[in-house]
């Protein structure tokens, strides 16, 4: 099976041609684990950040901020298209998905203060 090549793509439209390669490549991997990694970076960076500053870290706020955070990241990265203005980064798998840990991070929060 042959592969398509960078060289295929024009790269001097920007760094969106690129990632969506990438994203190509790894059939639709590489930007679920980038959003991952986004998620895990500021749930487990504020978590550890209020354990250190104060007695104790929250971490339902955290994981409420983590889902916030990716969110509108997931929304901006949609935005980004080829060049021909279709196939966006993120699907609307993706992004439902994203919601929806959003939306279970804003109950967990909820129901944590009660």
């Amino acid at each position: 099976m042959a592969y398509e090549l960078l060289s295929n793509r024009n790269v001097e439209l920007g760094l969106q041609v690129i990632l969506i390669y990438i994203n190509d490549m790894l059939n639709g991997w590489f930007i679920n684990g980038f959003l991952l990694m986004i998620w895990f970076s500021v749930a487990f960076g504020l978590f550890f950040f209020q354990l250190r500053t104060k007695a104790g870290g929250d971490f339902p706020v955290c994981v409420a901020v983590a889902g916030f955070v990716t969110s509108i990241t997931a929304i901006l990265l949609r935005l980004v298209t080829d060049e021909n203005g279709n196939h966006p980064l993120v699907s609307l798998n993706t992004l439902g998905v994203v919601f929806v840990i959003t939306f279970i991070g804003i109950i967990w929060l909820w129901f944590s203060k009660r």
